[in-house]
């Protein structure tokens, strides 16, 4: 599945809600580590697997609140240039949106 066919399938309340129990669980982690004294290592573990997960959840948020992306045949940019859309190519015009790391094994 595209990850904008995935987040069309999820409101942004509920990316959102993901989002905050991530952080949340993130930190009960945390302070369970520190109560039992685990390891920096097994810390920074889970630390750096919740940023991870945070982070596509933030890019689900992102893909479901522009929608398809399709801004029109026009675009007026930040620095006051014009973007025009691109040529189909075979008739179909082509979301050429994805996240980093998609597509890597």
């Amino acid at each position: 599945m595209k990850i904008v066919e995935s987040a069309r399938k999820c409101n942004t309340e509920q990316i959102a809600r993901n989002m905050n129990s991530i952080v949340d669980q993130l930190k009960t982690a945390v302070e369970s580590a520190a109560r039992d004294g685990d390891s920096f290592d097994s810390v920074e573990r889970k630390t750096i697997e919740s940023v991870l997960q945070i982070g596509s959840e933030a890019l689900e948020f992102l893909f479901a609140l522009q929608g398809d992306g399709d801004l029109g045949e026009e675009v007026h940019t930040a620095n006051e240039k014009i973007a025009k859309r691109s040529e189909a190519v075979d008739g179909h015009r082509r979301l050429q949106r994805r996240s980093p790391g998609e597509g890597r094994q």
